[in-house]
């Protein structure tokens, strides 16, 4: 029994271990990370996009990183100046963004899932086919980025469209 209760006080002492040092570690690197991941999104980006609050986590889908965004408001984009158009494509109330954390350490960007839970998005395509979705640049020169996109999961939960 005496065994038993050793195992059991060094597995709960390493798995403190482990939560403190995702937690120190987020917040050492916190600021580095959110803010390449916030240049390297607004380079890709035609639209305009409001955020309350960005963190970071390494516990939340352990063993991945996560870079969460509060409070989320992306404009419309409007290349036909539609007065029909609305001004908002999508608001939410956090938008997840998902990272392999061993490429995180190496200073390598790959994003693999992308999560939008509790908003609304509203798509419209005027007369002449023009529609508010078209957010992504993609007339980009050769880009020698570190941060590339291989998503494995786009999920939306409780989001009205």
């Amino acid at each position: 029994m005496k065994a038993v209760r050793n195992i059991f006080l060094i597995l709960l002492a390493f798995f403190f271990l482990v939560v403190v040092t995702g937690l120190i570690l987020a917040r050492l690197f916190e600021q580095e990370v959110t803010s390449f991941i916030i240049k390297e999104v607004n380079k890709n980006l035609r639209a305009e996009i409001n955020v309350g609050e960005v963190r970071l986590s390494l516990l939340k889908r352990f063993p991945d990183a996560s870079v969460i965004f509060s409070d989320v408001f992306v404009r419309s984009v409007n290349p036909g100046d539609d007065p029909a158009m609305p001004d908002t494509l999508l608001s939410a109330d956090r938008i997840t963004l998902q990272f392999n954390l061993p490429d995180l350490v190496r200073n390598k960007y790959s994003l693999s899932d992308f999560r939008v839970s509790g908003g609304t998005i509203n798509i419209y395509v005027s007369e002449n086919g023009n529609g508010n979705y078209q957010f992504w640049n993609e007339n980009r020169e050769a880009d020698t980025s570190v941060f590339t996109i291989d998503l494995n999961m786009v999920e939306f939960t409780d989001v009205g469209l």
